[in-house]
Formats: C-alpha cells, structure tokens, sequence
C-alpha cells in the first residue's frame, strides 16, 4: 500500500478531515517501495494521535476510520519485520553495515514525519482554541448585553441579544421576574429558557405579599403555579391573612385550592368590621360560613353587634340558624327596645318563645309596657303559657285599652286569664261596660258563660252593672240569660237590683227591657 510519508504525511495531516473522507473511499493498492518497520511505526503513531484527537473532537465516525488505518500499519509493520528477517545475508557484516546504513535512514525519515505530523496538529490545535476563544468572548458579550437589557427592562434590546444568540437561562428568567419584568421572562421561556416552577411560584408568594394584582396576574399568565407551596405558606394564605379579597379572587379563579378556614379568618374579620358585601362574597368563594373564634361564632358575633343584615348575609350562605342563638338575640333587642330589628331577626327564624328562667321576648315587652314590639311578636306565635303576665290583659279590660287588648286577648292564657276569685277579662269588661273589650275577648274566643268561683257569668256583671251594649254582644254570643249564679240570681233579677242603684237607673232599666224581649223570643228550654 502506499502511504505518503515525509512531505505527503504532513501534507496529509494538514488536511486531516478531508484525507479522512478520500481514505475512507480508497481501496489498496499495489505500494511503490516497501515500508520499513520504522517507517510503519511513525505511521501508526502519527494515526494513533489523530484518533484520540477526533474521539475527543466527537467526531465518532472519523475516529473510528482513523483506528482502522491504525490496524492496517500495524499489519504492514509486522509484514516489514518479516521481510527484513527473511532477507537476511550471509555477510553479516556487510549486511549489518547496509542494514545500519538503511535504518538510520529510516529512523530519520519517521522523525521528520513525526515532526510535521507534531508541528500540523499543534496549530490545528491553536486554531480550534483560537475559534473557541472567539466564541467565548462572543458568548459573554451577548449574555452580559441581555443581562443589562433584563436590568433595563428593555424588552426589544433583550430580544435583540436573543436574536444574535445569546443563550436564554433559569437565572435570566429569575432575573426578569424578580425585577417585575414578566414581558421579559415570557420571551426567555419561549426562547428556550427551562420553566422552573419554584421561580415562578416564589416570585408569585412575593407578588401577593405585595398585593400588586397587576403582577399576579401577568405571573398566572406566565404560568405561575396558584398553589405553589413553601411549607404551609401558599398565595391564597398570604391573601387571606391580608384579607384581600380581590387577590383572593384572582388565585380562586386560577385553581387556588380553596382552604375554607382561611377564608373563614378573612370573612370573621369582615365581619367584626361590619363589611357585609364582602362577608357575601367570601361565603361565594368558599369561606366556612360556621367559623369561630375564641369559642364565638361569626353568626353570634354579627347578632351580639345588632348587626342583623350581616346575619342574614351569614345564613344565607349557610351558617348554621339555630334557634336558641337568634332567640337570645330576640332577647336581648327586646330587652333594649330595638322595635326597628325585631322583623329581621324573626324573618331570620329567630324563636320567639325563647325562654330564659321563664322569661319570653313576649313577658319582657308586656313588663316594659312596649305594646309594639309585644303587637309584633304575638303576630309571630308568641305566647305564654304559664299566663304569669294575664293581669295586664284584666286591667286592659277593666280599663278599656283596647290597644293591649287586641293584642293580648290573641295569646289565649291571657284571654282567659283568671283572678283569685276566678274572674276573667271578660267578666271584667262586662262589669265596666267597656263593650269594645266585649266584643274583642269574644272574638278572641273567650266563653261568654265562663264562671267565676261563685259562678257569676260575664252576663250577670253586665246585668248587675246595667251596662246594655255588653249585655245584648254577650248575649248574641250565646251567653245563657237563664243562668243562676251561686246566691240564686239570674241576670234579671241582677238587672232589678241595679235599678237601686241610680246612677244606672237608665241603662239598667233598658237592660231589663232588653231581657224581657230576649226571654219572650229565647224560652227556657224545657
């Protein structure tokens, strides 16, 4: 084979790839001279050298063409030494002397290849470090150029540097964050910057921090993560503790997991503060509507302040209505007179016959002689059934208030209220003819032949008294003009003793008239 040594071998390293390439394709031939066993050795040298250079190059295929030319002079070295040994002469010491002759030509022929193939490769070498110096230095003046432009915050000189080759990075992409550029670090991620999420996410933890809604918004648009998470510390915690509810907003429509006990803190807040519109709109976003602090809930705090609109804001999105708490409520309104409240915490379902010790909002509006709110809670149920409270509905009657009777004679322990000696309201209104009253307590339900413990009717009163109205409404209400109280009189012979008393000579005899023609028409049944 012919190989070229001297002037051609370095020549040919010179040309290294493309003799790489040509030697690939050529095939063996015939050689000119036979290679000495030093010549083949430089050759296997110098190829030797080229192929650890192109493996650490990278240039695989190259390589491995190089090794093969390896193998290829070290056959021909072995063929040489067979050669020289089989050629030996018998004169050994003319042999010997063209032997010395030709070797030291050999050996300086590979030393001045060695030195060319030496000589070659170290420029070659010089030059890749030159390109990759030029390189570096390049490489460091875009990336320090698209630093300034990111500390600037000038969008185009960074796309500029971009465009040139400078090499976006994570750094770069914190860099632009940090400085509140987003624009930037878009333009760094979609130029192939990697999408790190904790760079993201802890530049959204310092973006809620400072409640800049602009920036958290362009960070979720980035990509940001909503939920990110250092320890327990997540955005949505940090809005909640900061009580932005706009924030809060934004994070929820992101994905924010909802935490309804943050969000509960949040709304308790509010509503100490008497916010109500942003109590609603918390209970829409998640916010545990049964939250207490220190033993209080949010309801019982909104209740406790009066604020009853905030109750209802707080029920409505589903605190939980118990009776008792809107009853105690009702109390304490009706124990300060709060008229004004008392629909809203009734519509609320507050229980009007919360008791405490036998005390109703109903007994507290009657001792107070608040007949409105005592009006309004009748109207809603109240009652009493232990009648402690009836007198006030006897003396009504006695004295003709029939503002307290309306009321009163609805709650029916009240109505038919009875004295020591068992009289009623009625009996008390007929006895005074208040014929108003009458008619009320009637139509409130009372019996018109109630007895008292000596079985006096209201009849007989009105008949004693010589009040004609009451009598004749008694007696249209079925009152029996027949009935014999417990001395043996009936209301006539009440009605003949009234007439000794003067002053009701009139009406009493007008309530004789009036018996005689009810019992003409009404007969004692037989």
């Amino acid at each position: 084979m012919n190989f070229p040594l001297e002037g051609r071998n370095s020549c040919f390293i010179k040309n290294c790839s493309l003799m790489l390439l040509s030697l690939a394709a050529s095939a063996w031939i015939a050689p000119a001279h036979a290679e000495t066993p030093a010549e083949a050795a430089a050759q296997i040298q110098v190829w030797k050298a080229e192929a650890a250079l192109l493996t650490k190059q990278g240039k695989t295929a190259e390589a491995a063409q190089a090794q093969a030319y390896v193998k290829q002079w070290e056959e021909i070295a072995k063929q040489a030494e067979a050669s020289v040994a089989s050629t030996a002469s018998p004169n050994l010491a003319s042999t010997a002397a063209n032997s010395t002759n030709s070797t030291s030509a050999a050996t300086t022929a590979a030393d001045a290849a060695q030195q060319a193939a030496l000589k070659a490769q170290q420029e070659r070498l010089a030059a890749e470090q030159a390109k990759r110096d030029e390189a570096k230095a390049k490489e460091d003046r875009l990336s320090n150029g698209l630093q300034a432009a990111i500390t600037q915050g000038d969008y185009n000189q960074a796309k500029n540097f971009i465009n040139q080759g400078a090499r976006p990075t994570q750094e770069l992409v914190q860099m632009a964050v940090d400085g509140g550029y987003t624009g930037i670090a878009y333009l760094l991620m979609k130029s192939g910057a990697p999408n790190d999420a904790g760079v993201l996410g802890r530049a959204l933890l310092k973006a809620v921090q400072m409640q800049d809604r602009d920036r958290v918004n362009n960070l979720i648009k980035l990509g940001a993560n909503a939920n990110y998470a250092e320890g327990e510390v997540t955005p949505l915690s940090i809005a909640a503790r900061n009580g932005d509810i706009g924030l809060i907003g934004i994070l929820l429509a992101a994905g924010a997991q909802r935490d309804p006990n943050d969000l509960g803190r949040v709304m308790f807040t509010a509503v100490e503060q008497g916010e109500r519109e942003k109590v609603t709109n918390l209970l829409k976003m998640g916010a545990n509507p049964n939250y207490a602090k220190d033993g209080e809930s949010a309801l019982s705090l909104a209740l406790n302040r009066g604020d009853f609109g905030m109750a209802g804001a707080l029920i409505a999105g589903g605190a939980a209505a118990d009776g008792g708490v809107l009853g105690k409520a009702l109390f304490q309104t009706v124990e300060r007179g709060e008229a004004d409240k008392i629909p809203q915490l009734i519509k609320l379902g507050a229980d009007v016959n919360y008791s405490a010790s036998g005390i109703t909002p109903l007994t507290i509006a009657i001792n107070n002689n608040n007949l409105d709110i005592a009006n309004m809670l009748v109207r809603s149920g109240a009652t009493d059934p232990s009648g402690r409270f009836g007198k006030k509905t006897f003396d009504a009657a006695l004295d003709g208030d029939l503002a307290w009777i309306a009321v009163l004679a609805k709650v029916p322990s009240y109505a038919n209220y009875r004295n020591g000696q068992g009289e009623t309201p009625l009996h008390a209104a007929a006895s005074t003819g208040q014929t108003a009253a009458v008619t009320t307590l009637l139509a409130a339900g009372v019996d018109p032949n109630i007895l008292t413990v000596k079985n006096w009717t209201p009849l007989h009163h009105a008949a004693r008294f010589g009040h004609k109205l009451a009598l004749i409404n008694l007696l249209k209400a079925g009152a029996d003009v027949y009935a014999v109280n417990s001395d043996g009189n009936d209301a006539m012979k009440l009605a003949n003793l009234a007439l000794r008393d003067n002053k009701n000579e009139i009406d009493s005899r007008g309530v004789l008239e009036y018996l005689n023609l009810w019992m003409q028409h009404h007969p004692r049944a037989q």
